[in-house]
């Protein structure tokens, strides 16, 4: 029987998702007075703070915290407006202040010299005071939607161009994935649920949630998103910080959002009579961003939210008027005689703000910068609608595409891939588990046997090598009994045993496997290129462990050979930096270290414009340049650089005891051991032997960490001896 995984309810997020990017802050002499009003603001934001005095609500205000992270919005009274607004108007956190009073007009001689105050912030009813915090709240989360810019100034160094456009389509990629996935009745089940449990001390949000509980259908997304509510804020939160475990929960009306502006926006295209279409957007910039803008004409930006804009560049202005910020108004311009990969439309009619004549974009869409103008104090950047990506990136986009089938329904194994090919390894066995736990076990077989197979391919890139062997047997054992014909599968089994045989140094059980899929490749099934390339790479891997160079040399170029020449896998995809990888490892152990330098670079060139930032085969390749130089014995700091960058990665990404980390802290041991700095690489050696269960008992850098560890304790003692005797001889020449 199917059963719900009440985990979802308890993902660990690296962030607190419901700390609010602002604080309102109210002074009143009699704030607590206000008892009604105070339960009222709630609505507005879960952080609210009152102060009774100048004195305490200025302490509040200078603290270092609020100072670096919050932004404010300030209500004060009528009575301490004039003495107090001076003495803070200035500071950066302060986005906007309000004085709450009796008499408008006596406030406001003094108040018109202060621009976070303006005309429209004195006010004197309840209702309008809240009506016009929501509306700068709203047009303040909107301006932090953020802008990635495809760096044009650096367009010579090629990968931090690409760097920046594959970080993009691996984020779209894994959006489009949750946008198709198939729906299951409690999805939005669990994303109440969520939210609950977030606002559970927030009568006026927990309102809301059971509003949108009982009234929600996919038909008023856009209904629901213009609201300012919970919904806008931690969806837009989420989005914003590109957290996939913070993102996952919201899947359900993502989808139905973007499915609603689609819909719009073939409506539109039935009925628009002009080729031209320009929208506006105002937001407020700092001013490096606009340096940025100005520096990279020509170039592209991408956006990770929903964007909303409007017909009317007189609203744009609106939202524009920066306090702290530079006042920028987009003048978007599309072609609508060109497909554009992102969906639009108008939402006016359905928009909680209509006058606005507001359009609003799905995610994703991408622009290329053709002006910027400075016009008194706005400027104004023209973008124009852009599919001309990076062509080596829309080629491997739409291959991943193609080959993981994300245009159809999707699941949680589809979103589990990807996560694993951009280096989340955690994060992919947490959503396989997740889909296990989920299926009819007495009968889905075939699903178990993806589902096993799949946690063993993460187990194995974890350094849980015994685990993967025991799912991948799992997903063996259920493949011959139920399904025994499932060639492509039962390949993949065979031949995933054969490198986590490799892995704990089984190399005859390793071998054994990697020739059963090629028996079943020649006996019952023809291999794709990508497939076939696989096999011969890790064939190369056993023998170079087994020390066999030439057969290992041998394989690997087969599996180049196979992968340069092949129609169907794209030149840029990630695997040709393994294969190059493996052969630079290869050349290492060879020691034709300049052959193997060679190639590494080149690897750290192509990882870097098509793998995210910070993804372990970096990592693996920094170490295995500084393994290289450590070999030579030269350039040792160049070597502990490429370690410290290495290190950096492994600790984002992986767990404190996987192999990988173990080996650099091995590494970084043996470069200060190599500049005769013993008490420093001693502790690196020990903080490697502290995570020696990483290691398998047979494994040569196992053995190797422990010769370390004990050189450098041989060390130390012999130098705590020569310091004892000195110590000895000058304490016995003072008497």
């Amino acid at each position: 029987m199917t059963r719900r995984d009440d985990d979802v309810f308890s993902l660990k997020f690296n962030v607190d998702i419901t700390s609010e990017d602002f604080t309102i802050v109210w002074l009143d002499a009699n704030v607590h007075r206000y008892t009604q009003e105070y339960n009222e603001l709630y609505r507005t934001s879960n952080i609210i703070e009152l102060f009774e005095n100048e004195e305490d609500c200025h302490q509040f205000l200078n603290t270092t915290s609020n100072i670096r992270s919050k932004k404010m919005f300030v209500i004060v009274s009528g009575s301490l407006g004039k003495t107090f607004v001076p003495k803070i108007h200035e500071y950066k956190q302060i986005l906007f202040i309000y004085i709450f009073c009796q008499q408008r007009k006596q406030q406001s001689t003094w108040a018109r010299n202060y621009k976070k105050l303006g005309d429209n912030r004195i006010i004197t009813q309840t209702q309008n005071l809240f009506d016009q915090l929501t509306d700068d709240i709203r047009h303040t989360l909107d301006a932090m939607i953020p802008i990635n810019i495809f760096n044009r100034e650096k367009e010579e160094s090629i990968q931090d161009l690409d760097k920046d456009s594959a970080s993009a389509m691996w984020f779209q990629l894994v959006i489009d994935v949750l946008i198709n996935m198939e729906k299951t009745s409690n999805a939005k089940e669990e994303m109440i649920h969520l939210c609950d449990s977030l606002y559970s001390d927030n009568p006026r949000v927990h309102e809301q949630i059971v509003d949108f509980k009982q009234n929600y259908c996919h038909e008023n997304a856009i209904v629901w998103y213009t609201k300012d509510s919970f919904l806008y804020r931690l969806l837009n939160k989420a989005l914003r910080i590109k957290n996939i475990d913070v993102i996952y929960p919201f899947r359900f009306f993502i989808a139905d959002l973007h499915r609603q502006i689609h819909q719009l926006h073939t409506e539109f295209l039935e009925f628009v009579c002009t080729d031209i279409l320009t929208v506006y957007r105002g937001q407020q910039l700092g001013v490096d961003e606009i340096r940025k803008l100005e520096l990279n004409i020509g170039g592209l930006v991408s956006i990770n939210t929903f964007l909303s804009a409007t017909l009317n560049p007189k609203v744009a202005l609106t939202y524009a008027g920066g306090i702290k910020d530079k006042s920028v108004v987009f003048k978007i311009q599309i072609d609508i005689r060109t497909n554009t990969k992102v969906p639009f439309g108008s939402i006016s009619h359905m928009s909680e703000h209509r006058f606005e004549e507001e359009f609003l974009f799905s995610i994703g869409a991408v622009f290329r910068i053709t002006a910027v103008d400075q016009i008194d104090n706005v400027y104004y950047i023209t973008l124009k609608i852009s599919d001309d990506e990076n062509e080596e990136i829309k080629h491997l986009f739409s291959y991943y595409y193609t080959n993981y089938k994300v245009n159809e329904p999707t699941t949680l194994i589809t979103l589990g891939m990807f996560l694993h090919e951009m280096g989340q390894f955690d994060q992919a066995a947490y959503y396989y588990r997740l889909m296990l736990r989920n299926i009819n076990l007495s009968c889905d077989y075939d699903m178990q046997i993806k589902l096993y197979k799949q946690l063993g391919y993460v187990a194995n890139s974890q350094g849980h090598y015994q685990q993967a062997i025991e799912d991948y047997n799992r997903a063996l054992t259920l493949i011959l009994e139920y399904n025994p014909t499932n060639y492509q599968d039962l390949f993949e089994i065979y031949n995933n045993l054969g490198v986590a045989y490799r892995y704990v140094f089984n190399f005859d059980a390793a071998l054994i496997f990697m020739q059963k899929t090629l028996d079943l490749h020649t006996n019952y099934m023809e291999l794709n290129d990508s497939k076939l390339s696989q096999v011969f790479n890790n064939l190369g891997q056993v023998y170079r462990s087994r020390k066999e160079y030439d057969n290992a040399e041998f394989y690997f170029k087969q599996a180049l050979h196979i992968f340069n020449h092949s129609t169907i896998i794209p030149s840029n995809h990630p695997n040709r930096a393994t294969l190059l990888s493996n052969l630079a490892h290869l050349y290492s152990e060879m020691e034709r270290y300049d052959e193997a330098i060679i190639k590494l670079n080149e690897v750290l060139l192509f990882q870097l414009k098509v793998l995210p930032p910070n993804h372990p085969h970096v990592g693996r390749t920094y170490n295995n340049l500084a393994c290289i130089y450590l070999n030579k014995k030269e350039h040792y700091k160049t070597a502990l650089h490429l370690l410290r960058k290495t290190l950096d990665i492994d600790l984002k990404n992986l767990s404190s005891n996987h192999p990988w980390t173990a080996r650099v802290y091995m590494n970084i041991a043996r470069v200060y051991y190599a500049r005769n700095m013993h008490l420093i690489g001693w502790l690196y050696a020990k903080k490697a032997m502290e995570r020696q269960h990483a290691f398998q008992l047979n494994d040569p850098d196992y053995i190797k960490c422990e010769e370390i560890f004990e050189i450098g304790q041989k060390q130390i003692i012999h130098i705590i001896s020569i310091l004892t005797v000195i110590f000895n001889e000058l304490e016995g020449n003072t008497h």
